[in-house]
């Protein structure tokens, strides 16, 4: 999936650190993608899409993907969206 398009698909407003925070982005990820995700394709995509604040994007996307009542555990380090 190209960058433009992928960026019209998450659904982020103009800034440094876009809409709704983290979760928001984490979420709209795989609601868009439709199949499971590693967690380092997941942060790379968040990494286009916004800034992460703090020197461990990948931990951070984890602790997130770990919390979300959105986001079901597919495999060791593999997440999809919970319908």
């Amino acid at each position: 999936m190209s960058d433009s398009k992928f960026k019209r698909n998450v659904d982020v407003l103009k800034g440094p650190f876009g809409k709704g925070g983290i979760h928001y982005t984490v979420v709209s990820i795989l609601k868009n993608a439709k199949r499971p995700m590693s967690v380092q394709d997941i942060t790379d995509r968040v990494l286009r899409v916004r800034r992460i604040k703090g020197k461990t994007p990948g931990n951070t996307v984890s602790g997130v993907l770990q919390q979300s009542k959105y986001v079901k555990r597919y495999a060791y380090g593999w997440y999809k969206y919970a319908k």
